[in-house]
């Protein structure tokens, strides 16, 4: 417990997330120090990196690198029942921390995040036991009758036993789409063992063959919004400065389409951090120096190494050379240079 939690009496908070050998390692410890460099009252909160498959463990380069930021790591086989399909890490790790830390407040955080500002939201007020962000798109979401997945939707309902339908609006597209949470920021009341609740829900799904039609690869984050709906009184929809999905930029509504990294708490890179000079080519632009910029730029691009851009950023930079264009043939000098034209008969 930190001394502000001390003096305020908030809750304990410990933060969860993977690591394996190869990508996740670089992304968990640019996590790990993002949350010691801007957590602010969570800075000093505990952290467990957790790698739960034989045969996937991380370097010792990694393990001592966590341990200089007083990371715990757990190198242990928790992974059995699936150990081919790696979303199921989370559970086995997010389970691990259930059963084995002592805070009372668990933060699942996705490796491929980072914390740019303290997360207040994670420290769960009494009246709540369960935090997620919405999907930033619909997606695999319904909008309700008539959808084309809503069927899949109410099924899966049925085979959860949940029986509140609740709606979100996903910050992206601005759809009002059937509760649905993007799995890589969960934060739970750790003595109610909701991750394990979650675990179950995945299972019913997956025992009854009720899979999307693109398979199990979202079988993870569809089965989370069972267990969220389940406790929808006591659970929290965390706002847009959580889980923002950087890649989505382009497409996301103001003010979040515009906000400066400093004015987020949590950040869904995904992939693209390894992508060289990705920061560069957000769009709407960032500045080329903030606290979060500065501090990102000496660990960036991670390993290994990708190419291309995201679609929405492709389709910004496009309508940016489109806007370009039309500035040239409309705008004053388009209008100077044709007046030149018509002087020197042309």
């Amino acid at each position: 417990m930190t001394p502000s939690q001390v003096e305020t009496d908030q809750p304990t908070v410990g933060f969860v997330c993977c690591v394996e050998r190869g990508k996740l390692e670089g992304q968990s410890l640019l996590l790990a120090r993002s949350i010691r460099r801007f957590g602010g009252s969570l800075a000093d909160a505990p952290i467990v990196a957790v790698a739960p498959r034989a045969g996937h463990e991380p370097s010792p380069a990694t393990l001592a690198a966590f341990r200089e930021l007083g990371v715990t790591t757990v190198v242990e086989h928790l992974n059995h029942a699936h150990p081919d399909y790696g979303m199921a890490n989370k559970w086995a790790a997010a389970r691990w921390a259930e059963e084995h830390l002592e805070t009372e407040i668990l933060a699942f955080l996705d490796s491929d995040t980072i914390v740019v500002s303290d997360p207040a939201a994670f420290r769960l007020p009494p009246d709540i036991d369960v935090a997620a962000a919405p999907v930033d798109r619909k997606d695999k979401g319904s909008t309700g009758p008539g959808d084309r997945r809503e069927d899949y939707w109410i099924r899966m309902y049925e085979l959860t036993g949940v029986t509140q339908r609740p709606f979100i609006t996903t910050p992206a597209d601005g759809q009002h789409i059937r509760a649905y949470f993007n799995g890589g920021l969960v934060v739970t009341r750790r003595e109610l063992r909701l991750f394990s609740e979650w675990y179950r829900d995945f299972r019913a799904l997956l025992d009854a063959d009720h899979l999307p039609p693109e398979g199990r690869g979202y079988l993870d984050q569809l089965s989370l919004a069972p267990m969220v709906t389940r406790h929808w009184d006591r659970a929290r929809v965390l706002d847009w400065r959580y889980d923002y999905p950087l890649p989505h930029r382009p497409r996301l509504q103001e003010p979040a389409r515009s906000a400066a990294l400093e004015d987020l708490a949590h950040v869904h890179y995904h992939r693209f951090f390894a992508h060289p000079g990705f920061l560069d080519e957000v769009r709407p632009a960032l500045p080329a120096h903030s606290p979060v910029r500065d501090f990102l730029e000496p660990w960036l691009p991670l390993e290994p190494i990708q190419k291309g851009l995201p679609r929405s950023y492709r389709e910004a930079r496009r309508a940016e050379r489109e806007a370009r264009a039309a500035t040239r043939r409309t705008g004053p000098l388009a209008r100077v240079r044709r007046r030149v034209r018509r002087l020197l008969g042309r």
